[in-house]
């Protein structure tokens, strides 16, 4: 679905180069970034880019090994590193050219090993940040290109979508923006529902819109979240007046626009998310949270089928509404009163953070193997392969041959055509960073949940989020 068209070619091939942004270009960040990537690649017909760093490399190797992917499927890179962090030579690129470098260096590489047109053309490039400038380079080169370019009409930067969901506090303002859409009639869609709130360009309408909510009614409670904000950066629950324009904010945020909206749904409650691959859904899964902390998410979602039609049909009127062709997302929370799910984030203009482990799991085959049918007793195929994703910090020294062993002498290491187990889908030699573990079993949600819990008390070094 992802390749659109093309993939009613067989030979179609995506080349996955999956890049941090140019302001947050560390050792660490590019291959976090980069080895997102690895578990998508289909064996035999894709490419992954991986910086040219020791941990990326064993870790590429440790999916030849077991996964079934070959040397010719990895384009290593120069990850473009100064002195400073931790490469023996000093580039004269400045930090803002460093993605496009990269991508000049993937090209020519590209174009080394498929020298004519028609070998070229099978080949797309889905790169992780995509912008009309980026986009032209790779078409000119002769590869195809997917995904939705940052530049959009309606929104903006896709980077900053989540600020599309609320208009501005300023009633003399023209944005446009999804609650207005629902206003206008424009967007029709009986399950799409969004927070009452507001997008404010400086503390005075972060005050008035926060007095606004709690006019209406003293109990609302509000949260507060920066406009082009990542995942929950910078997100503050249960916001009191207090927490208005902060004054620290990461430095990837502008802090320049804050929304400011009703907190809806159940504290506790299940916190949906649904992948779109422009206005088709892919997956509807279910973010772990703790407070703002996103510790995760399982697939597939718990919620009632018709709750997620709900969801996938909000998620198809945005997506048709916008135009869209590549892969976003959009997360729900439950209102409390009427039980409707609740628009809250947009995730656009990056691949979504369990997008490579979805594309996986569409790969994985249960013919291999049967499970008692708990109905009739007789053994039947598992229905669907139900995951989780985890956040891990090995110890200090920890190699990617060191973890795999520790899943090895437990048994727990996802072997191809087993009934469950552990894929260490990223791995850094850094310590104390945060790298994922793909769980996944055939065997039901409660399985892949017990797997979790096997690890956390096998792995004694270990540190999880």
């Amino acid at each position: 679905m992802l390749l659109g068209p093309a993939a009613e070619d067989p030979s179609s091939a995506i080349v996955f180069l999956w890049l941090p942004k140019a302001t947050m270009w560390t050792a660490y960040r590019v291959e976090y970034h980069a080895q997102r990537a690895i578990a998508a690649v289909r064996p035999g017909i894709d490419i992954v880019c991986l910086p040219q760093l020791p941990s990326s490399r064993e870790l590429f190797a440790v999916w030849c090994r077991f996964y079934g992917l070959s040397s010719w499927q990895a384009i290593f890179f120069d990850p473009l590193l100064s002195t400073e962090e931790g490469d023996t030579l000093t580039v004269s690129e400045t930090c803002a050219g460093r993605p496009m470098v990269t991508l000049d260096s993937v090209l020519k590489t590209l174009q080394a090993c498929y020298v004519d047109e028609i070998s070229r053309s099978r080949f797309h490039l889905y790169h992780s940040g995509l912008n009309v400038q980026l986009r032209d380079r790779i078409v000119q080169a002769g590869f195809g290109c997917l995904g939705d370019a940052d530049e959009h009409p309606l929104i903006g930067s896709l980077a900053e979508a989540k600020g599309w969901i609320h208009s501005n506090f300023d009633p003399a303002s023209e944005r446009p923006s999804l609650s207005g859409s629902l206003r206008s009639g424009e967007i029709r869609c009986k399950s799409l529902h969004t927070p009452r709130g507001y997008v404010c360009h400086s503390a005075a309408e972060q005050r008035a819109a926060f007095h606004e909510l709690k006019n209406v009614n003293p109990s609302t409670r509000v949260v507060l979240k920066p406009a082009d904000g990542l995942g929950c950066a910078g997100l503050v629950l249960d916001a009191t007046e207090a927490d208005l324009n902060p004054s620290c904010v990461a430095d990837f945020l502008s802090g320049e626009r804050w929304t400011v909206e009703e907190m809806v749904g159940v504290k506790g409650g299940i916190s949906p998310t649904v992948y779109m691959i422009g206005s088709s859904p892919i997956a509807v899964a279910e973010q772990l949270m703790e407070g703002p902390k996103n510790k995760g998410a399982i697939t597939p979602c718990d919620a009632n089928t018709v709750l997620q039609h709900a969801m996938t049909e909000a998620g198809k009127a945005i997506g048709a509404h916008l135009g869209l062709k590549g892969q976003w997302g959009l997360d729900f929370v439950i209102d409390e009163a009427t039980q409707a799910p609740v628009v809250v984030d947009l995730n656009m203009g990056r691949p979504n953070g369990n997008l490579a482990y979805f594309m996986w799991r569409s790969l994985q085959s249960c013919e291999s193997f049967r499970v008692p049918n708990k109905m009739c007793g007789a053994e039947a195929p598992p229905s669907q392969l139900h995951q989780i994703s985890i956040w891990r910090s090995g110890p200090p020294g920890e190699t990617i041959h060191s973890l795999i062993a520790l899943l090895q002498k437990h048994n727990l290491l996802w072997k191809v055509g087993c009934a469950e187990g552990i894929v260490p889908v990223q791995h850094t030699n850094e310590g104390s960073r945060w790298s994922a573990l793909l769980f996944a079993s055939w065997l039901g949600r409660d399985a892949v949940l017990a797997l979790e819990q096997t690890l956390k008390e096998v792995d004694k070094d270990g540190v999880y989020y």
